[in-house]
């Protein structure tokens, strides 16, 4: 908590860096939710040294103890070569981990790679299934898609 008062200047004075060190000690003591709120720092450079080596690490530990966010922030980051190998099939399996938690975009994004084969064996069928789960959850990308005829929905 105070991590995130320091990191939002939330009744204390904003100190990112400052915040990066009470997310490392809780990071070091379990805590998945500063797993994921270290690794968004750590990616982006946010008041911190950039270390995307070490963001997909903490992404991919929050992702495997259930934080959605991390499942698509590491899903991301391998399926694009950011600070670890791309592995398109990973990237997938953990979008799909999102979808099946209820993240939109994930939906969405899973829905495409299942539509173009990107890293999985396509399937137009189960796509067609996931981009209506993105559109129905809110995704727009989705919504217009759907509204395009582009989908056969079953």
């Amino acid at each position: 908590l105070y991590a995130s008062m320091l990191y939002n200047g939330k009744c204390v004075e904003q100190s990112k860096a400052e915040a990066a060190k009470f997310y490392r000690s809780a990071v070091e003591r379990g805590n998945v939710s500063a797993m994921n709120n270290l690794a968004n720092m750590l990616f982006t450079g946010d008041g911190i040294d950039v270390d995307q080596k070490e963001a997909a690490r903490l992404f991919k530990e929050a992702a495997d103890s259930g934080i959605v966010p991390a499942m698509c922030n590491y899903a991301y980051m391998l399926n694009h070569g950011l600070g670890l190998q791309t592995d398109k099939e990973e990237a997938a399996r953990y979008y799909k981990m999102a979808a099946d938690e209820g993240n939109a975009n994930a939906m969405f994004i899973y829905a495409c790679m299942l539509e173009n084969g990107d890293g999985i064996a396509p399937n137009e069928a189960e796509a067609s299934i996931y981009y209506k789960k993105a559109a129905d959850n809110g995704n727009e990308e989705a919504i217009q898609k759907m509204n395009n005829g582009e989908c056969n929905i079953f």
